[in-house]
């Protein structure tokens, strides 16, 4: 007989139980009976009118949601709890049963700002059983004052059962405004509350099969895991090896490794906080399993190897890919006069970088100062010499090597070492000190890689090679130091091993080096991601951004980045031009409070729009404008303002 494990968030036994006697205890005592027509009701007397109303939230930025749309109009005072599956949108419901005569465009205009001809406030409240929360959530275009936001509220907590428990969610800049202004003065949770109780996160949706491997340190299991291994781990590693799929106990934003990782791989990957000590995952240990991953629950179940040797000859088939290289460029390269071909010469990174120096205008962002690029041909000639080159052949060529993760872990290490140790060519680093020299932009500068593996369309990259300061006149932090530890950096295990998985060929890897000068004041740093991960119907930019120079791609275990989706009203009709953000969490490295100003997303959605307006016109995508998503980094640095150091596909 086949078995199986289905777990929703908090999974499981104790939650079920304990909303099963929720609803027997609410019916009991529910005073009166509520008729409910199918299409809404005047109020939720009882956790069994709520569940025939709730339906799907509309945005995913949040698992385990029950949502029931609400609706006030303004001129009669009566409260509608709209069924939410069957009417999705508030509009529907106002056109097909309020019957109002207005196109959906004005319905936004007369409903989602506060007005003396206002007809609706409109809202939704969410239930998160994890936290065992009710919260009335407003959309972030919504810029209602504080009277109506406050008689939404009390009309909600006196027409529901769960009216005294009820909270605001203070989600929105709009409403984050008017509590720093001490003029909303009503019961309210911030989103850390609601993102902290969450105890699933489905990190990428799929399937898998394998053998589900409890792995304490990741690090040192390279040799016991492959292709056929779901890796449980209680951690937020850097490196990764090729598996099946990834079951994490830690929460992952949109850009960290793990997620990108799992995206670029196509691999089923998702956070439970209780898996490391779940009773009944672990009765599944080393035992050959199918995991499903959906968006609010996940299942597991035994597998045959009849169809797990099926699924992963259809997902481990190889495709051979070659990468281009131009060493005709014999000079450093300066990144003003360049076009896109220059990718084959000085890699993605360094190409995009000077694009990204066209665009700017030094008003609304800017991008690092005094940079210039090393092209691919030094890299070529510095792994030519006897001291590395046999070893490279051997890399290439050797097969026995390859497949095994500990010879070619010590083989790597090797290769390194020898890159680093070669003399490297003095009238290169002679070039490149007087470069920097005549910036005159200070001593101290960033060397980052840019590979003709990394930054591409379906190969991401991030992550895989290393960026180093170097310094003129300093004997530690040398400039040939720098140059050579970026080169070294191509052969890392965990860019080696990515390669592999998606079978470039080794031999066609070029690494390139941009330059430019440091960041020595950095107040926060980021991610953006030009497109709404959450809600694919929606416009919006995710952000991702922390304080200082706490990293968002990589963070410590059990750091969180503020999170928000940002977007302009005027995106949604004909209604204003206002910036707005939507916070999904707070960073709790910075006292709950939010790192970025409301100057400084209006100023940094500003740098968005424009870099992805000029890149879908100049580089045009299969996709429409708003699903066209770019992967930028950005930096507040001092009083310097805005700066975009990197653009690549998502």
């Amino acid at each position: 007989m086949k078995t199986k494990l289905k777990i929703k968030p908090q999974s499981l036994k104790t939650l079920i139980i304990l909303l099963n006697l929720c609803f027997v205890l609410s019916a009991c005592s529910s005073k009166t009976t509520v008729l409910f027509n199918g299409d809404y009701t005047e109020n939720i007397d009882s956790r069994e009118t709520f569940n025939k109303l709730k339906g799907e939230p509309l945005s995913d930025k949040y698992s385990n949601i029950e949502a029931v749309k609400v609706m006030y109009e303004v001129k009669t005072g009566k409260i509608f709890f709209i069924s939410s599956s069957v009417y999705p949108y508030h509009y529907d419901f106002a056109y097909e049963i309020l019957n109002v005569p207005y196109s959906l465009s004005v319905f936004n205009e007369e409903s989602y700002i506060s007005s003396a001809t206002r007809k609706f406030i409109l809202a939704t409240i969410d239930y998160f059983p994890d936290a065992n929360i009710y919260a009335v959530e407003f959309v972030g275009s919504d810029l209602s004052n504080n009277q109506d936001i406050t008689l939404l509220f009390y009309k909600i907590r006196d027409n529901t059962f769960f009216g005294d428990d009820l909270k605001l969610l203070a989600n929105t800049s709009q409403i984050q405004d008017l509590i720093s202004k001490n003029t909303l003065l009503i019961p309210y949770i911030t989103p850390d509350v609601v993102f902290s109780k969450q105890h699933f996160q489905p990190v990428n949706t799929g399937e898998a099969y394998g053998y589900l491997k409890r792995i304490y340190n990741v690090k040192n299991a390279n040799d016991s895991i492959n292709y056929t291994d779901i890796m449980l781990i209680n951690q937020n590693p850097i490196d990764l090896p090729q598996c099946a799929a990834i079951i994490t106990t830690q929460f992952q934003t949109p850009l960290s490794h793990i997620n990108v990782l799992s995206h670029n791989r196509k691999m089923a990957c998702m956070m439970y906080t209780e898996a490391w000590i779940d009773s009944q995952l672990k009765d599944y240990e080393n035992q050959l399993i199918k995991l499903t991953i959906n968006r609010d629950t996940f299942l597991i179940e035994k597998a045959s190897i009849e169809d797990a040797e099926k699924f992963w000859k259809n997902n481990n088939a190889p495709k051979t890919k070659k990468l281009k290289s131009d060493l005709t460029i014999k000079q450093i390269v300066d990144l003003k006069d360049i076009n896109k071909k220059a990718e084959n010469y000085i890699g993605s990174k360094a190409t995009n970088f000077g694009i990204l120096n066209k665009i700017q205008d030094g008003k609304t962002f800017k991008t690092p100062e005094g940079a210039f690029a090393i092209p691919f041909y030094f890299y070529d000639e510095h792994i030519h010499q006897p001291e590395i080159y046999p070893l490279l052949l051997q890399l290439w060529n050797d097969t026995a090597l390859q497949n095994n993760k500990t010879a070619l872990e010590a083989h790597l290490k090797k290769l390194r070492k020898a890159i680093k140790d070669a003399p490297i060519n003095l009238a290169l680093v002679n070039e490149v000190e007087k470069k920097m020299k005549s910036n005159d932009y200070g001593i101290s500068y960033r060397f980052r890689s840019s590979t003709n593996a990394e930054d591409l369309q379906g190969f991401n990259g991030a992550g895989l090679y290393d960026s180093k300061t170097g310094i003129l006149n300093d004997d530690i932090k040398s400039v040939s130091k720098a140059i050579k530890d970026i080169w070294a950096s191509t052969f890392t295990q965990r860019a080696y091993t990515e390669r592999k998985i998606f079978h470039i060929v080794e031999s066609t890897v070029c690494m390139g080096i941009l330059v430019h000068r440091n960041f020595p004041e950095e107040t926060s740093n980021g991610v953006a991601i030009t497109t709404n991960l959450y809600r694919s119907d929606f416009p919006g930019f995710v952000i991702n951004v922390q304080k200082g120079e706490i990293s968002v791609v990589a963070p410590g275990d059990k750091i969180i980045c503020d999170q928000f989706i940002v977007y302009n009203t005027k995106e949604l009709g004909e209604r204003g031009d206002h910036i707005v953000s939507e916070y999904i969490t707070l960073s709790n490295q910075n006292d709950g409070k939010p790192i970025l100003s409301q100057d400084q997303i209006a100023q940094l959605y500003a740098a968005l729009s424009k870099i992805k307006a000029y890149y879908y016109t100049n580089f045009y995508s299969d996709t429409g404008y708003q699903n066209y998503d770019l992967d930028i980094e950005f930096k507040f640095d001092g009083d310097k303002g805005l700066y975009i150091k990197q653009v690549r596909p998502y």
